[in-house]
């Protein structure tokens, strides 16, 4: 097929409603590939200045390049390749290099999304990192063919390119160990996995832009529980630090950035990094860093906060756009977000995302799953989730309390049966909800 004549092309991989919005303020025509996942769950809206192409796997290069060709859209002349989420890291960065246009570097991509490689290479250039070490197939250790790293206890063990938190556990021992190598290599799809010691402290989330290796712009966020406390049925909450009330925090946290950053060959982008602050010694410890937006409306909340998009900051970076990400317009109140978490059963009713809104202080709210789904504990996934909302309030105590009444608010007002639940995608039984 022939190309179309397209002006100012990007191609980004993975629905992000975020950043095709972003990408239509530029001036940019998006291309977007998008999967099974992004269907049914994100509902893609599309209108005649955005082209979709759907793949039956959106994080595999064959596939994308194959369905690219057919639509005659292989040879435009893009701007640049954006990876809409973490499964579509690596692939858009071999993409980038197979079409010979703007992306983010191979190499820096595979350092992105490997675990062991991360921690690696931090710990040969003295930084603080857990302990880590690779499991190369945890059915082998399930079937006693090999066996588990050391690395004492309490201990870690994680997918080397997870995402989510997802088939995470902490154990304290070793028969919790061999109780989660079971689980892991019977029921979680994965065979890759890392141990690491479990490093204490406060969990914190920072997202920014980095610049020919210069840090632009950054926001902390902290966690008030662990995320892992999900597998004990606490809910995530996030609490985002005001550069001029926590500028202490800011401080520590800058040449921490700067020096992770340029140890990992992070240079151009939007970066999404965790850490563990430890109040003894007042130091952090580096955890793992992403090259793309955080997930679970990190955006909207750095947004709503600082005034930086980073939607915007990510298709600039990678389409030789310059950045806004010097232009902070801080609100003076602190704003977080709340996961609204999975109950198991079949979704009779819970509260709509206008209703959600209606509550003090919600800015912006999300609520993902529809009536007729069978829902599964969040247990250790925090993308197990009925939605989110962004909200505000004048200090950090205040925020606190509102966002547990929040989500105190929206589990009363949820409703489950144990009849069986509709053997239809989301979207379908949205529509069908929709229609009644």
């Amino acid at each position: 097929m022939s190309a179309p004549a397209i002006q100012n092309p990007v191609l980004i991989i993975g629905w992000r409603g975020y950043l095709v919005e972003a990408a239509l303020r530029l001036g940019l025509a998006p291309v977007v590939v998008y999967g099974p996942g992004d269907k049914d769950w994100a509902e893609p809206v599309f209108t005649p200045d955005v082209h979709a192409v759907f793949v039956a796997r959106s994080a595999d290069a064959e596939c994308i390049l194959t369905a690219l060709a057919r639509e005659g859209l292989d040879s435009l002349p893009y701007k640049g390749v954006c990876p809409g989420g973490e499964d579509a890291v690596v692939v858009a960065a071999v993409i980038a290099q197979a079409l010979g246009i703007a992306g983010l570097p191979v190499e820096t991509a595979v350092r992105a999304r490997d675990k062991w490689l991360q921690k690696e290479r931090l710990q040969a250039a003295g930084h603080h990192t857990a302990a880590c070490a690779v499991i190369p197939d945890i059915e082998d250790v399930h079937f006693g063919v090999a066996t588990l790293p050391d690395v004492g206890f309490p201990a870690v063990l994680k997918p080397i390119d997870g995402v989510g938190t997802s088939c995470t556990r902490v154990v304290q021992n070793s028969a919790e160990l061999s109780r989660s190598v079971q689980d892991l290599a019977t029921g979680s799809g994965r065979r890759t996995f890392v141990v690491e010691s479990f490093v204490p402290g406060e969990e914190w989330e920072i997202d920014g832009v980095v610049r020919d290796g210069e840090l632009i712009f950054c926001s902390i966020g902290v966690y008030p529980h662990p995320v892992w406390h999900i597998q004990q049925g606490t809910p995530v909450r996030i609490v985002l630090l005001d550069h001029e009330q926590d500028s202490e925090q800011y401080a520590l946290v800058r040449p921490f950035l700067e020096e992770s950053l340029s140890g990992l060959g992070i240079t151009n982008g939007v970066f999404h990094l965790e850490a563990f602050h430890q109040p003894e010694g007042n130091r952090l410890v580096f955890s793992e860093c992403a090259v793309r937006p955080g997930g679970g409306l990190i955006p909207e909340t750095v947004h709503a906060k600082f005034g930086v998009n980073l939607g915007e900051e990510h298709l600039r970076a990678w389409c030789g756009l310059p950045t806004l990400a010097r232009e902070v317009k801080r609100d003076p109140d602190y704003i977080g977000s709340v996961f609204f978490p999975s109950v198991p059963g079949t979704l009779v009713n819970c509260p709509t995302a206008a209703e959600v809104e209606a509550q003090p202080g919600v800015i912006e709210a999300v609520v993902q799953t529809p009536v007729g789904f069978g829902m599964a504990p969040s247990g250790d996934n925090v993308n197990m989730r009925m939605g989110l909302a962004v909200l505000r309030a004048p200090t950090v105590e205040q925020l606190q309390v509102r966002g547990i009444e929040l989500l105190a608010w929206f589990a009363d007002r949820v409703v489950v049966s144990s009849a069986e639940p509709r053997r239809l995608p989301p979207r379908l039984l949205r529509r069908e909800a929709a229609a009644s």
